[in-house]
């Protein structure tokens, strides 16, 4: 049934509900927005009625502790304190849980029903956010021990900023299209829009549920500060529109079948993206 005992958090989900509610408020939000947040993304959960009752007793005495807890959460707890269809799992399992849990229901009835704490204070994390405008064109000078063994150290290959992606726990990190181009000297921005794409090598769920969806690599470019940013390996080569640029929305993307890597391993994913793309399409 997901819990190891009787007592509120003794539960994975109420651990989960606490978790994603904290991290919620560290990513700024006021109470009302991450409550709202938690109801959107549990809907189906909040149909079962056990599961409801955990949601809306471990939602409520999270929010006391911290200072937070809403009328409607309060309501909405106690109206499921006040029903029995939650001790029927405990009924099933055995007697002194059931016994256990009857009193952790009456201990959080009596928090819930008593003056909250002050609002804790919470600290935010700091965030990154991509500074780089959509259709930004940047070459990258490879210069890695993996690089000298293919035989293209010091050449150059080209990416854009197509779209944003959200990385945990709420950092914006660009989207990239990166071309089928490696040269030994900058390119200028005249036909880029006509250069190919870098082809997926692997396939992701989306492309297997539709399989005439145009193949596109669509790489996240994980950061979580400036400073990890190679700047001394990049070269801004200016800013190319297109009907490809894809508006970001506060929504992850990786579900759509992004790629990822982070700056210490982009030049082994690129250049093994790169040479693979034969047997891609050949299998693709």
């Amino acid at each position: 049934m997901g819990a190891s005992g009787a007592q509120i958090f003794e539960d994975d989900f109420a651990c989960d509900i606490r978790a994603d509610y904290i991290h919620k408020l560290r990513c700024k939000k006021t109470s009302e927005e991450a409550t709202a947040e938690l109801l959107e993304s549990n809907v189906r959960t909040l149909e079962d009625v056990e599961d409801a009752a955990v949601f809306w007793f471990a939602l409520a005495d999270t929010q006391w502790e911290y200072g937070r807890l809403l009328p409607e959460v309060k309501n909405k707890a106690l109206e499921y304190l006040s029903r029995d269809e939650e001790l029927e799992r405990w009924r099933e399992s055995d007697e002194r849980l059931l016994l256990e849990r009857l009193k952790v229901r009456e201990k959080l009835k009596c928090k819930l029903l008593s003056p909250q704490p002050p609002e804790k204070k919470i600290s935010g994390y700091r965030l990154y956010k991509c500074k780089w405008q959509l259709g930004d064109v940047f070459a990258y000078r490879f210069d890695s021990k993996y690089s000298k063994e293919m035989g293209v150290y010091g050449h150059y290959i080209i990416f854009r900023k197509v779209t944003e992606d959200s990385w945990w726990p709420g950092h914006i990190v660009p989207t990239v299209h990166v071309y089928k181009w490696i040269g030994d000297s900058l390119p200028d921005l005249d036909g880029i829009m006509q250069m190919q794409l870098l082809p997926q090598k692997f396939v992701p769920i989306v492309y297997i549920k539709n399989p005439k969806k145009k193949k596109e690599y669509f790489l996240n470019l994980l950061v979580t500060r400036e400073s990890q940013i190679p700047k001394d390996k990049l070269t801004y080569l200016g800013n190319v529109q297109g009907k490809d640029i894809i508006p970001y929305k506060e929504v992850s993307n990786s579900y759509n079948g992004y790629a990822y890597t982070d700056w210490k391993n982009f030049e082994k994913e690129i250049l093994e993206q790169y040479f693979d793309w034969k047997d891609v399409n050949e299998k693709a």
